[in-house]
């Protein structure tokens, strides 16, 4: 209420749909967050969610004055999961996501396997991970559905674990169920 009018002040059009927007982007944000901390890491999608939970943030900022009171705790909460998101994934996972060359190694030697029985190892998305053995366990999610986006272009069991040694030989190969 305004002392002059005693009329409520309303809230312009594009404040709500920045309000709601904002609300958007740190639930999606914050949702990429968590989900590729529970399952696989990859840099790409960690990388969006810390420039959604920027934007975010920012777009807090700019129509912090341009809400009710009432909206404005929901907008602290959003900065909270904000920041959280860009200290989480940003300062925290992002360094994790370095590749090592050994690991690049690892996953050229799956590559030339592949090859080497007339398959195209150019239809998968590939991960390595050092074991404590010294070997390498390299994942390929075989891409089947190259058109769809995020974890739609893979199908259960769609993937194949190969073992491989310090020296690039691929020691075993684990299909997917």
């Amino acid at each position: 209420m305004t002392a002059s009018s005693g009329k409520a002040r309303r809230t312009s059009p594009w404040a709500a749909l920045a309000y709601v927007l904002a609300l958007l982007m740190t639930l999606y944000a914050f949702a990429i967050n968590v989900i590729t901390f529970a399952t696989n890491d990859y840099r790409s999608i960690v990388l969006q969610a810390v420039g959604l939970a920027g934007l975010a943030v920012l777009l807090v900022f700019v129509i912090w004055r341009r809400v009710p009171a009432a909206a404005r705790i929901m907008l602290v909460l959003c900065v909270l999961a904000n920041l959280y998101t860009l200290f989480d994934a940003g300062g925290r996972r992002l360094p994790e996501l370095q590749v090592e060359p050994a690991a690049v190694q690892a996953i050229a030697a799956a590559h030339a396997y592949i090859r080497e029985r007339g398959s195209d190892p150019l239809g998968a998305e590939w991960s390595a991970r050092h074991m404590p053995d010294g070997t390498w366990s390299v994942m390929a999610w075989h891409i089947v559905y190259p058109n769809n986006s995020g974890s739609s272009r893979f199908v259960p069991g769609g993937h194949t674990f190969y073992t491989v040694s310090g020296d690039g030989k691929v020691l075993e190969v684990t299909e997917g169920r």
